[in-house]
């Protein structure tokens, strides 16, 4: 699970850093949109496809996820340019993560 926190942390990085040098802001939500399923790819891989399809709470869960990993990481991003002293993203990460994943549905295969 660790290795798939690093993997998924630094794909957010390389998201946020492109879309703080985006000229064209828009809302984190408008940015992400979809792209939320390409982000979890390893995650989606290794649950029941057919059971998450149909269930929109379990998508409903995993899009607020990345929407609010996006914005710890910006956050971070924004913060740390400042070189103010702040955490790093990764341990609150996890505690969204935990927090939001009580609530899905769908098991893994």
């Amino acid at each position: 699970m660790a290795d798939y926190r690093h993997k998924y942390v630094k794909k957010i990085s390389e998201m946020v850093n492109t879309y703080i040098k985006d000229e064209e802001k828009v809302t984190v939500e408008e940015y992400i949109g979809d792209s939320w399923r390409n982000i979890l790819s390893m995650h989606l891989r290794a649950i029941q496809k057919d059971e998450f399809e149909s269930s929109k709470d379990d998508q409903e869960q995993l899009k607020k996820f990345v929407i609010e990993s996006f914005k710890i990481v910006l956050d971070y991003e924004l913060l740390d340019k400042d070189g103010a002293d702040v955490d790093l993203p990764g341990d609150k990460i996890k505690k969204t993560l935990d927090h939001i994943t009580l609530g899905i549905k769908v098991h893994s295969v």
